[in-house]
């Protein structure tokens, strides 16, 4: 697209500013690893709550957000659970906490709180460190496949012609943006990030707002009624989602294919029963856990992520709705081109190139731009942390001192940043990475991580083979299984054929380079059947033409680059072209593929896509849980003054009664938590809080006032019950 010069000019003045703030600040933030990675523990819970929701307020997932609201409607509203965000809500409610009475500088540093400085211990601290970096580098990849798309949709140079390989334009621009962030975000640790972030913040709450009354104003209810399915408007469901997009968006059914979310109340159970043990788990390893650490005391700790769920979500899901809207009302015919199904993950760049003025864009662009540097400066930022403080200081130079260890957290900050850059480029889609780390790798994570809050017995082997069966579980489980799901014979049958009339039309075509292929290679009773053809159901011309289609699929590659230039080609087609020595079985899964790649609406879709990561989840779940059970049950408990300690401190609810006893005899006057019920009370009330900060601004964008005004009574209620059941009853700083 083509950016007026006054929005050039506001965006490069805003990078120009964030970076020259964000070095300035970053002499203090440069002192020792304390004040590099917590900010010294001196900043008030409301600035780290306002940076935490920067650092979430993320280019990519904003894209994503919008991608499965414009496919999924208010029913979209469920999917973040596969994060999940509620998790936010137990963290504010008890497990921040407990997390900061701890007083450590890093997660896995906490550990050793835990389980000690035994082997198991060490083992335990270990696990964590690799979960971390692992987690991070994914992140970094996430961050890397959000800004390219966002970029070269926005931005109007163009740098290269490829539109496969390492240097595509998504590539190059995704590696600008990323240098450029890391001048700060590496010089000065967490002061310049949470400094800026805030900063960034103001600019991101303007521009979501800001987009949201456009759509308001602009686009009526009757504007966009033709123009989504039966369902979309309501966040119920049944077995199956039953949203149909035929004769509005045809394309648009498979997308929701190949994310694998038809049988929605399945996808549903398993984001709700992961998101909750995830929940229970506490923070994942990352910037998020880096705010609660760097809380000045267990009461701002919580306080800081209940910030975090009501500066967040009503501004962000203003922004979200409006440009859904807004795709929904003027952007229809772009949406008809789209020929690639991962391709409506840029429908955010879209919107705003076509329906936003000069000078605004500007600013909207700048604010979606302070999106992408807060949540890439929090993820690059946790990084060293763990490759310094439980590596390097640990097992390598305990005695290095200040200068020398902030000096290795910035190379570190490096380092994982060219790998970050790496896996970018080896992604295709948004959604795959995120599905990867939310759905196979957090399912490795939790297990563990819930054991250790809730089980004295539960020791450091248990957790160091919980988390590396989870780890290397997630690593392969998929592969395994779609390896599993691509055994089955690519075989065509009559009943593979959903769409006769449309695959007749298509074979037809003299423009398709593949049709005039394929029809070459019918028979000559087939071909007089198509000639025939009178629309409507036809046994024998679905018979003949399976027939032939499987003499095609069993025959050598159709793969031609030339033949299949104006198909969108799947990321498993092309790979499966990549290989130098094809097995047999390779070559007749990758024509499958091809002839589902050709014709999509009129041949069934059952190889094309990956399996959705979420199915795995189970399985690596499973294989967690036997290494947690295995580690711990063939070793002993671990010291009993290390449990007396960490139970005295933290003062978690679960099962700690032998500890729990022990401690009582030493100190009477000690009081445990029993506020179990209460606690879960407030999660149960807190989730329902949270929908309501999501859904309102979505109704209020689609004009829905009366069931906007329900949400807002009920989103005042679940408020006053939080004041007197959970604010009032915060412990005292």
């Amino acid at each position: 697209m083509k950016l007026h010069g006054l929005d050039l000019v506001i965006i490069v003045g805003y990078f120009l500013t964030v970076i020259s703030i964000g070095l300035w600040v970053s002499r203090r933030g440069a002192k020792d690893l304390d004040s590099y990675f917590l900010g010294g523990k001196k900043m008030p819970w409301y600035m780290l709550g306002v940076s935490d929701a920067s650092g979430m307020f993320d280019i990519a997932g904003t894209m994503w957000l919008v991608y499965v609201l414009f496919l999924y409607g208010l029913k979209s509203i469920w999917l973040p659970w596969v994060w999940p965000t509620f998790n936010q809500i137990f963290l504010m409610m008890f497990l921040s906490g407990w997390l900061r009475r701890s007083n450590v500088l890093t997660g896995a540093q906490w550990i050793q709180t835990r389980f000690g400085t035994d082997r198991g211990g060490t083992l335990a601290h270990m696990s964590v460190v690799v979960f971390a970096l692992v987690n991070v580098i994914g992140l970094l990849a996430y961050a890397f496949k959000g800004i390219g798309k966002f970029a070269a949709g926005m931005l109007p140079w163009h740098f290269t012609t490829q539109t496969t390989g390492v240097f595509t334009d998504e590539n190059i621009y995704a590696m600008i943006l990323m240098g450029l962030t890391s001048l700060y975000a590496i010089k000065g640790g967490m002061v310049s990030v949470v400094i800026t972030e805030v900063a960034q913040f103001i600019i991101l709450t303007l521009t979501a707002l800001t987009i949201g009354i456009i759509a308001l104003v602009r686009v009526s209810p009757e504007m966009i009624a033709n123009n989504i399915p039966e369902g979309w408007l309501s966040p119920f469901f049944g077995k199956m989602l039953n949203l149909d997009w035929t004769g509005i968006l045809n394309s648009a059914n498979e997308a929701i294919r190949r994310d694998g979310n038809q049988m929605f109340s399945v996808i549903f159970g398993l984001m709700f029963f992961k998101g909750v043990l995830a929940s229970l788990a506490g923070p994942a390893p990352n910037y998020d856990m880096q705010r609660i650490l760097a809380a000045r005391n267990p009461r701002e700790a919580c306080m800081v992520n209940g910030l975090v769920t009501v500066v967040l979500m009503f501004p962000r899901y203003m922004m979200i709705a409006g440009i859904t809207v807004l795709a929904l009302a003027f952007c229809m015919p772009q949406m008809h081109a789209i020929k690639n199904s991962g391709d409506f993950e840029k429908i955010l760049p879209i919107v705003l190139g076509d329906q936003v003025p000069a000078g605004v864009l500007g600013f909207l662009l700048a604010g979606l731009a302070a999106a992408f540097m807060s949540n890439f400066a929090a993820t690059l930022n946790a990084a060293p942390a763990y490759v310094v403080n439980d590596i390097y200081k640990r097992f390598i130079n305990a005695n290095a001192g200040p200068r020398k260890e902030v000096a290795l957290s910035r190379l570190v900050s490096f380092a994982f940043l060219a790998i970050g850059i790496i896996f970018g480029v080896l992604t295709n889609r948004i959604t795959d990475v995120m599905m990867w780390l939310v759905g196979s790798l957090y399912g490795g994570f939790v297990m563990a991580n819930v054991l250790k809050w809730y089980w004295w017995r539960f020791n450091g082997y248990g957790y160091f083979w919980g988390m590396m069966a989870g780890i290397i579980s997630a690593m392969f489980v998929p592969g395994v299984m779609q390896g599993f799901m691509d055994q089955r014979a690519p075989t065509m049958t009559p009943a593979d054929l959903t769409n006769l009339p449309a695959l007749v039309t298509e074979l037809n075509s003299q423009t398709n380079k593949v049709s005039v292929y394929i029809r070459e290679q019918l028979t000559p009773v087939s071909q007089d059947l198509l000639t025939r053809y009178q629309g409507g159901a036809d046994a024998a011309l679905s018979l003949a033409l399976v027939t032939d289609l499987n003499r095609v699929i069993d025959g050598g590659s159709i793969y031609d680059t030339n033949r299949f230039a104006g198909i969108a080609v799947s990321g498993r087609a092309e790979n499966l072209a990549k290989k130098k020595n094809p097995r047999a079985a390779d070559v007749r899964l990758q024509n499958r593929i091809l002839l589902e790649d050709t014709y999509p609406s009129a041949i069934e879709n059952r190889f094309r896509f990956d399996l959705n990561a979420l199915y795995t989840m189970p399985i690596i779940l499973l294989f967690s849980v036997i290494g947690c059970f295995a580690g711990t049950l063939l070793g002993k408990p671990e010291d009993e003054a290390v449990l007396k300690k960490f139970y005295k401190t933290v003062n978690p609810w679960g099962w700690w009664g032998p500890i729990r006893a022990k401690v009582m005899a030493e100190d009477p006057s000690f009081v445990p938590n029993r506020n179990f019920s209460r606690d879960m009370i407030n999660v149960a009330v807190g989730i329902v809080w949270q929908l309501c900060l999501v859904t309102l601004p979505i109704y209020i964008v689609l004009h829905k006032w009366p069931i906007a005004l329900g949400i807002f009574v009920l989103l005042v209620i679940t408020s006053v019950f939080m004041k007197f059941n959970w604010y009032d009853k915060l412990e005292k700083a």
